[in-house]
């Protein structure tokens, strides 16, 4: 199941230390076992509940997994819901300020939800925003989704921030992205989620090369 499900269990269970630190530790495993490996690619990302994000000791974990690991600067990045954006900012904003010192990259989700003001993206150290995948759901059926998509894909990109489309499913969501020059997508469009060994197995390879396994993912998916 996706963080967005089981986070908020986390966090209302009181466990999200527990898991949070967890996930990080094995993001790090990860990292460093896809460089040992050869492997190319731009970072691995972990979403972040803002509740551990706003704990004290989250920056000195942070600095261990990378230190532990010996994880270069741009490798790990952490993604933070545009939500929590609305509380507790200024502490927000000084812990991304001391991350990004750190080389995390940092990543905005669900960018244009309207949970904060674009604007916000003007202060923050953000290296990449994800774009509300109900956006990219509505391309092919409201003409105003896709006028908002295309504008805040050229707010990124005028910016130098990286976007991210999210829920890619079908050719024409894809067609549209590229029409606006989204720089990156992802979604079931181009594979379903992977076991750790499994992404280690196409990265590196194109689409076509991989698309044996990739649709061999897809069918354990639908079984």
């Amino acid at each position: 199941i996706g963080a967005g499900e089981f986070l908020p269990i986390a966090e209302d269970s009181g466990q999200i230390r527990a898991i949070g630190y967890y996930g990080l530790e094995q993001v790090g495993r990860c990292i460093a076992e896809l460089m040992e490996a050869g492997k190319e690619f731009d970072s691995i990302c972990m979403p972040v509940s803002p509740i551990l994000f706003l704990q004290e000791n989250f920056l000195d974990e942070v600095s261990r997994i990378m230190e532990s690991y010996h994880i270069p600067a741009g490798k790990l990045a952490l993604e933070l819901d545009e939500s929590a954006l609305g509380s507790a900012y200024l502490n927000i904003n000084i812990i991304m300020q001391e991350l990004s010192d750190m080389g995390v990259e940092l990543v905005l989700n669900n960018f244009g939800s309207g949970c904060a003001p674009v604007s916000s993206i003007l202060d923050l150290p953000i290296n990449t925003v994800k774009l509300e995948r109900m956006f990219v759901w509505q391309l092919e059926t409201n003409p105003k989704s896709a006028s908002i998509a295309g504008g805040l894909i050229q707010i990124a990109r005028e910016l130098g921030i990286h976007i991210i489309a999210e829920g890619v499913e079908t050719e024409n969501q894809l067609n549209a992205l590229n029409n606006y020059q989204c720089e990156y997508q992802q979604g079931f469009y181009y594979a379903p989620t992977m076991e750790q060994d499994v992404l280690i197995k196409v990265m590196g390879t194109t689409l076509d090369e991989s698309r044996v396994t990739i649709e061999e993912e897809k069918l354990k998916m639908k079984m």
